[in-house]
């Protein structure tokens, strides 16, 4: 398995400042965000073979998270589900132009899931953005892969369960599995053995798992806390990606807010979840 961090963890640096850091805590890889706070939207593509001599010079391999706050690719509105896209192609872009392997993209939200006239259009909105989302990666050598989320009503196929009939359908998509996420789906239920379920869908769509992001909570909101600081048990998780021969990507995903030293934290979790792996 390759290990690293993700740039979410550094909102105060510069995306080469984030690249080194990631690059002496002794990642395998480095997931940048395509997003603030890596990247501002007025970054110049021209920057590019200067990162990409950076990245190399610390031996990283490299995904990117495709936009995250405010670009809703499923949004009512054209402009905006247009701005969303060509911004999903730019993560692509930079993904290949740093030599990277991974794309991340996360679901869209409808706003009124409970009501069919206005979530099957936002459906079929998502379709067609992952459909073009996911020929233009292939021409890049890229692979896109789809996130689970926590808020899974809200966010249509944004649950394995969702999940798995796309990956199925649209050859090359894959699925970067947020252990985080899941946990907070499983505990905002009241369901029992959340770890176990998460088990158990991790075996579901292990065929198409490219990443995981490794993160830890308490249950009641989205920390991405290191390995132990939280409530999650990791051992039937870890277990059951051992037993399905998972060797690819574990992207450890912190976003400690407050912390006095990042660098720090992303060595706690990136040594903690080496550790839980070696165990």
């Amino acid at each position: 398995m390759k290990f690293g961090l993700s740039g979410l963890l550094f909102p105060h640096a510069t995306v080469e400042e984030v690249i080194s850091n990631i690059g002496r805590l002794g990642a395998d890889h480095a997931e940048l965000i395509f997003d603030l706070p890596n990247f501002t939207p007025d970054f110049s593509l021209r920057k590019l073979p200067g990162l990409r001599k950076l990245v190399d010079s610390y031996g990283l391999d490299i995904s990117i998270h495709g936009p995250i706050w405010d670009l809703n690719p499923i949004s009512w509105h054209a402009a905006v589900r247009g701005l969303a896209l060509k911004y999903m192609q730019k993560s692509i872009e930079i993904c290949s132009a740093l030599g990277g392997e991974i794309v991340v993209v996360h679901p869209g939200r409808c706003p009124f899931p409970q009501e069919e006239r206005f979530l099957k259009p936002a459906q079929e909105r998502f379709l067609n953005f992952i459909k073009c989302s996911l020929k233009y990666s292939r021409s890049r050598g890229v692979k896109l892969t789809l996130e689970n989320f926590p808020m899974t009503t809200e966010f249509p196929y944004s649950s394995p369960q969702e999940m798995l009939p796309l990956v199925k359908e649209l050859d090359g998509l894959g699925i970067t599995f947020d252990v985080g996420h899941a946990f907070l789906n499983k505990t905002w239920q009241k369901l029992s053995s959340p770890e176990r379920r998460i088990a158990e869908e991790i075996k579901m769509v292990g065929k198409y798992l490219a990443n995981i992001h490794f993160h830890d909570n308490r249950g009641e909101r989205d920390e991405h806390l290191p390995p132990g600081e939280g409530r999650i048990n990791f051992s039937p998780i870890i277990r059951v990606l051992k037993s399905i021969g998972y060797s690819g990507w574990v992207t450890v995903e912190l976003h400690k807010i407050g912390a006095k030293d990042p660098v720090e934290t992303g060595m706690i979790g990136l040594e903690k979840t080496r550790e839980l792996f070696r165990t």
